[in-house]
């Protein structure tokens, strides 16, 4: 692994020695670090470590005494397990709970379930000096684990060419978190910026700043605990000892990790006619959604407009006036041009302002804003010059739309390709008329990765990036 550093994520669902400090592992773990490579490892299924011999079905065992090299070392993530409950099948996320079965493992001579405690032969490391310890039994002293979680409990596995149902353990979760980091990194790559490497320094960053619940689900139900554990570990507010941080709310922690800050674009018509409806819509990427919208406009003119639909009215005068959050719709009857601009928050309170756009219109027209962009097909706006917008939804997963502006009849080849410049898919190779026109591309056969789209309409060039996240 240290001499291969072009696999950035790697995981492992083993333990070794009990109660050692493995030097020349460790200094491999440096090595990792230093080369950009994220190292997970399961903190191991033997409920919760009280670091004292237990007496149990067995008879006497001192599984609950240690962890298992290299589920407490300090120089890579320790990954515990969680329970996960959703609206149904590929359903919506409702709530998660510490992995604990509950049942004893005769051969392991333990109880099943996500392993975490302290591991005195390894000091507090610098990134857990800051941590609250006093709800959850940490220790102040020694190195405790997990740091995070993912799912470990009902898991759908591919092994050998062949399915395997209803896995657990957090042999599924260290993996997961591998997964989950490579799709930061492919996010980091399209950026140009660096891999997020070892990532404990900046996950305990975030956990014990003001914004933790924007970047993690906070596990609070459940424990790890086990007849003779005395109680511990509880899930609590938090850092706990059953799933460390808890388990990443995926996309905002995505681009906290690969430093995607918070943008926004806003697309649509700059000359509306007679008459004539347009849609404009906004595209916000980086920071941790969701997002909210608000939508504003600038009359181009002293004297009073007339009414909009929307109320209040906008006042006279170069002043931005809000006209709505999220969908609101906007009608002008008068023949003043106009700007329109819009503000984007995301969880964390932060925001940007788009681009602005200005719109000329004739002796009447409408102007709708929307977050959402519902067009499709082609409308009868012609932009005075070409353009290519960037894809929405992006990310996106599975199907996102490409929308481009033809100033004049053209032949029309649009083309995706993956990153090592293949020929994906083609969406277009024909003529089209002048306006906007907007394609849908699905992408479901595809692996998740980053991929450019190629707009050539006669002489016009227009090449940009899309990141398909499953």
């Amino acid at each position: 692994m240290t001499s291969d550093s072009y696999v950035k994520q790697i995981s492992s669902s083993w333990g070794l020695t009990p109660n050692v400090v493995d030097q020349t592992a460790d200094n491999s773990f440096l090595q990792l670090q230093t080369q950009g490579q994220s190292f997970f490892n399961v903190s191991g299924d033997d409920d919760a470590i009280i670091n004292g011999e237990y007496s149990g079905p067995g008879g006497s065992d001192y599984v609950y005494s240690f962890f298992d090299f290299p589920s407490e070392d300090p120089y890579i993530t320790q990954v515990g397990g969680t329970t996960l409950t959703t609206t149904g099948p590929a359903g919506s996320y409702v709530s998660e709970k510490v992995w604990n079965t509950g049942a004893y493992n005769s051969n392991r001579e333990a109880f099943v379930g996500s392993s975490g405690g302290a591991a005195y032969y390894y000091s507090i490391p610098s990134y857990q000096q800051g941590v609250n310890m006093s709800n959850n039994d940490g220790s102040t002293t020694a190195r405790d684990v997990p740091d995070v979680a993912l799912t470990a409990d009902s898991i759908y596995e591919w092994v050998d060419n062949q399915p395997i149902y209803d896995q657990g353990g957090t042999s599924c979760a260290a993996p997961l978190w591998a997964g989950f980091t490579a799709m930061g990194n492919q996010q980091a790559a399209s950026l140009g910026h660096s891999y997020a490497g070892f990532l404990n320094p900046a996950l305990y960053s975030i956990g014990e700043g003001g914004n933790y619940n924007a970047y993690f689900h906070d596990v609070t139900s459940g424990d790890n605990a086990w007849p003779g554990s005395g109680g511990r570990f509880p899930a609590v507010t938090g850092y706990d000892l059953s799933t460390g941080w808890g388990t990443p709310q995926c996309q905002a922690l995505i681009n906290y990790l690969s430093g995607a800050v918070l943008a926004a674009t806003i697309n649509g018509p700059t000359y509306l006619p007679a008459n004539q409806p347009g849609g404009y819509s906004a595209l916000a990427t980086g920071g941790a959604p969701p997002y909210s919208y608000q939508w504003w406009k600038l009359e181009e003119t002293t004297a009073a407009p007339a009414s909009p639909s929307a109320s209040p009215n906008i006042p006279p005068g170069n002043t931005w006036f809000e006209i709505g959050t999220n969908s609101p719709t906007v009608s002008t009857s008068d023949t003043y041009n106009f700007e329109i601009k819009c503000v984007v928050s995301d969880a964390t309170g932060n925001n940007v302002t788009s681009n602005v756009i200005s719109v000329e219109i004739g002796a009447a027209g409408n102007a709708l804003a929307s977050n959402h962009g519902t067009d499709t097909g082609v409308d009868q706006v012609i932009p005075k010059t070409n353009s290519l917008s960037q894809n929405y939804p992006n990310p996106f997963n599975p199907t996102t739309q490409i929308r481009f502006g033809l100033s004049k009849p053209a032949h029309v080849k649009l083309v995706v390709y993956d990153v090592l410049g293949r020929e994906v898919a083609v969406l277009a190779n024909h003529d089209m008329g002048a306006g906007y026109h907007t394609v849908t591309w699905a992408a479901e056969n595809l692996p998740s990765g980053v991929y450019i789209y190629r707009l050539t309409a006669g002489s016009f060039v227009q090449i940009k990036r899309m990141l398909f996240l499953k």
